[in-house]
């Protein structure tokens, strides 16, 4: 009887794992890109270009990077995780809630970071998903403000590129002598956003439908005309499928609901 295990099934492309998974500190899928990229001794263009043969997507990807829709996200994430044989690629981004919110402005154009974080013994330099978001603003670990400029040249950092050192001018982006202290109401946006997206529960199927027209129900809100002027949201936002994530924030506020449940018809059904 042979006791040496079998080996893996080979796939077309390294089958990574995603840094710290399950956690708030989840990589980011463009770092992941990235990481995948260097992995197989390319640069993201050549291997979105070449390697995944995405000729109409590789610039776009490359020069827009986190700005990407959720429909060239959605894309990638699919074909990365049918060449390496994952089914995890996709808890890197926001695409659970791909029918309920709208991905404009969803993510930052450039990098944003926490200097202290990238100096911390294991975090091996690697971007977090929570800096991706334009909603979030602050490192709810240190509660100081997330730096998008280096300290050195003062410009901004684009992605695919080697994270924590600046790619005009080699500077370490860790080496910043002080950020700006965060507020107490930009701590709990954060903690917030953190807490309903990236940490709220989720069922197997993604969430096709938002609670709005239940929450008006159960506060005894006939018209979307009554909602509208209660929150001083315009009536055609919030007819919409999809919202933004000022909008969602203020309806939760108002509803007094997780934004989580609120994004998902399913959770107050159950809870109702």
């Amino acid at each position: 009887m042979s006791l040496l295990k079998p080996f893996p099934a080979r796939t077309p492309i390294y089958s990574l794992e995603p840094f710290n998974k399950n956690s708030e500190d989840i990589e980011s899928f463009h770092h992941y890109v990235y990481r995948l990229a260097t992995a197989h001794c390319l640069n993201t263009r050549k291997f979105t270009l070449w390697c995944l043969n995405l000729r109409k997507y590789a610039v776009y990807l490359h020069e827009n990077c986190h700005a990407a829709a959720f429909s060239t996200q959605e894309l990638l994430v699919n074909l990365l995780e049918k060449l390496s044989k994952r089914d995890d690629l996709s808890e890197m981004t926001l695409l659970y809630f791909k029918e309920v919110i709208s991905d404009l402005n969803l993510y930052r154009k450039y990098q944003a970071w926490c200097p202290i974080c990238l100096t911390e013994k294991g975090h091996s330099g690697y971007e977090k998903l929570i800096w991706t978001l334009n909603e979030i603003t602050v490192c709810t670990i240190h509660e100081q403000a997330l730096i998008d400029k280096c300290h050195s040249c003062n410009k901004q950092q684009l992605q695919y590129v080697d994270y924590g050192h600046c790619r005009y001018c080699l500077y370490d982006l860790s080496n910043t002598e002080s950020t700006k202290k965060a507020s107490i109401k930009d701590l709990q946006h954060s903690k917030e956003v953190i807490n309903n997206l990236i940490m709220a529960p989720r069922n197997k199927e993604i969430p096709v439908e938002n609670s709005i027209s239940s929450l008006m129900d159960i506060h005894q809100l006939k018209k979307i005309k009554d909602l509208s002027i209660a929150t001083s949201i315009g009536q055609m936002t919030l007819k919409s499928k999809k919202h933004h994530f000022k909008t969602l924030f203020r309806l939760s506020h108002y509803f007094k609901c997780p934004l989580y449940m609120l994004l998902d018809k399913r959770l107050i059904q159950t809870s109702s």
